[in-house]
């Protein structure tokens, strides 16, 4: 159970979090649904490169309303690097979905939170607890039930793993940011490096989307952006620790859409490895709203 509110102010604000992050893990089933389907004609690197230019489309009126001073970045060599991992987690997550259940790759996405107390310790200064250590093993630990290293264990695994991890670096690189850099900016650089960063991979893999795949393709870089402006939502209105039960929604919405449309049934493995991760994290931002109560630590977002 989420932690009891301070003020009931907070606990009307946690509801309305709560409903925007709902939202956002059924906006993330209907994305993967998407890159699911449309996988099933186009290669990945060709529907990560729509994402990205579609993505641009949707950004650049906000952008023209902000004003120049939205391009200006005061930190281009970590803004560059911020952008291109952007880039390299949409590929290597939208390859994910079409080669694997959607159950698994959801599973195996929930050890981001993992590398970032880790990353954040190591760059960030902050504190690498006993409890934080200890959870964080037990949360791996899961990530390789879920992945079932061997002979048999699919490459799509490894990809997903390796785009939990870059995710963890962007979350990283958006917390050094945002302290000189407005969020349009990053948005906005974001998209522009998915799309010029991806353009080679695409053109390598080049297969012109017929107009069903279009419209599939302008749907993902919709539902992707209602699904970012549903998360700050939340996050704004909600203390991060009360939203953990809420993200974890996102595996039950997967695991579903993945039985009724693809026949995807999980295994036992799947579902104790992504019980573990669950657990591990949830433990996680538990004891850091605890400490931050009383002032000994911040509370470290757990959203996947």
């Amino acid at each position: 159970m989420a932690p009891a509110p301070d003020r009931p102010e907070q606990a009307r604000d946690n509801l309305r979090g709560a409903v925007w992050i709902l939202a956002a893990a059924v906006l993330n089933t209907v994305l993967m649904t998407l890159v699911k389907l449309t996988g099933e004609t186009l290669p990945p690197t060709v529907i990560a490169f729509f994402r990205g230019a579609f993505g641009l489309v949707i950004v650049l009126p906000f952008m023209w309303r902000v004003g120049l001073g939205g391009f200006k970045t005061h930190r281009p060599v970590l803004q560059l690097v911020r952008a291109v991992s952007s880039g390299l987690i949409l590929l290597a997550a939208f390859y994910a979905f079409v080669h694997l259940p959607l159950a698994q790759v959801t599973s195996i996405l929930f050890s981001r939170p993992l590398f970032v107390l880790v990353l954040a310790a190591l760059f960030l200064s902050e504190r690498l607890r006993w409890y934080r250590t200890a959870a964080t093993l037990v949360g791996f630990v899961g990530v390789l039930i879920v992945m079932r290293p061997g002979p048999g264990m699919e490459p799509a695994a490894l990809i997903a793993l390796a785009a939990a991890g870059l995710a963890a670096v962007n979350v990283v690189l958006v917390r050094i940011l945002t302290r000189t850099d407005r969020t349009e900016t990053l948005v906005f650089y974001a998209v522009l490096a998915q799309t010029v960063v991806l353009a080679i991979p695409a053109a390598l893999n080049w297969e012109t989307p017929d107009g069903r795949e279009l419209v599939l393709l302008a749907a993902t870089a919709i539902v992707a952006t209602l699904l970012q402006t549903c998360v700050v939502r939340g996050y704004r209105l909600a203390e991060a620790s009360a939203m953990a039960p809420f993200e974890y929604s996102r595996l039950l919405f997967s695991t579903a859409a993945g039985v009724l449309l693809f026949a995807e049934y999980p295994d036992v493995w799947t579902g104790a490895g992504a019980l573990l991760l669950i657990a591990s994290t949830f433990y996680i931002t538990r004891r850091e709203r605890q400490l931050a109560k009383a002032g000994t630590a911040p509370v470290v977002p757990s959203t996947p």
